[in-house]
């Protein structure tokens, strides 16, 4: 077996059931607990994930996984830097609700990452700026020597109950400070490389989600404002980077009206 993908499945289940060395020869990993399970064991499946891609897959090219990061070990992920090339590592915590913190991981621990997956060219990951020094933990994204797709999320840094400010759009601001600390970066440490795309997901952004439910981001949402954002940076066809904001979809049209 080269490929394994379990999305919407209770993971701990699946990993009780098989001989890890089974999988051995997995080259692509993509796992994503079922929301339905979402409390059932899952401190347990990211440690047997770990041990999973610890000791028994021999060479990883695909890492996909939502998981609880701070019991995923990074040398688990290091173990596979001569092969991997795509890494998405996801806490289950995410950034849909406004108070929960999400774990990010360590800007020192982004570098050795950078350093040991010499040929990772996508990069998916959380950076929640209560938790690290943003300059530095992008600092630690730019080492990557061969990165050139990103995907970075982030909580809005706006709240329900603040007063609105039409003059300022604080995501969009610091979604391009973003934008152009990477790209600083990256035309210092290697010009020769450019970014095909980085995408800045703020507040849990889906393509088709449903907002954010208090009465505050109703009121808000009315207005025209919104804690779930998704803004790209691109190459157009003249080779100049370009920016654009994406829209999603109103999910709550694909549900009864039994089911808000």
């Amino acid at each position: 077996m080269k490929s394994l993908v379990l999305v919407s499945v209770p993971v701990l289940n699946f990993l009780n059931s098989i001989s890890p060395p089974d999988l051995c020869n997995l080259t692509r990993l993509q796992v994503h607990d079922s929301l339905a399970h979402a409390s059932d064991g899952r401190e347990e499946a990211t440690r047997g994930l770990d041990l999973l891609v610890r000791k028994h897959i021999r060479a990883l090219e695909v890492l996909d996984i939502t998981c609880h990061t701070n019991l995923f070990h990074i040398d688990s992920i290091l173990q596979h830097g001569g092969s991997l090339r795509q890494v998405h590592f996801r806490d289950h915590v995410g950034f849909t609700h406004d108070d929960d913190e999400c774990p990010t991981l360590r800007a020192e621990d982004v570098t050795r990452l950078g350093q040991g997956l010499p040929f990772v060219h996508t990069l998916e990951l959380d950076m929640d700026v209560a938790l690290c020094y943003p300059p530095e933990f992008l600092r630690g994204i730019a080492s990557f020597p061969m990165l050139q797709t990103l995907i970075l999320h982030v909580q809005t840094l706006l709240r329900a109950t603040e007063k609105d400010d039409p003059a300022r759009d604080r995501d969009y601001e610091s979604a391009m400070q973003t934008f152009s600390c990477l790209v600083r970066l990256r035309e210092k440490s290697n010009p020769d490389l450019a970014w095909k795309s980085i995408t800045i997901n703020v507040g849990g952004w889906r393509r088709v989600m449903l907002r954010r439910m208090g009465p505050e981001w109703r009121r808000k949402n009315a207005r025209g404002i919104f804690a779930e954002r998704c803004f790209v940076l691109e190459k157009d066809e003249t080779g100049r980077y370009r920016i654009a904001e994406q829209e999603c979809h109103d999910g709550s049209q694909y549900i009864s009206t039994s089911q808000l």
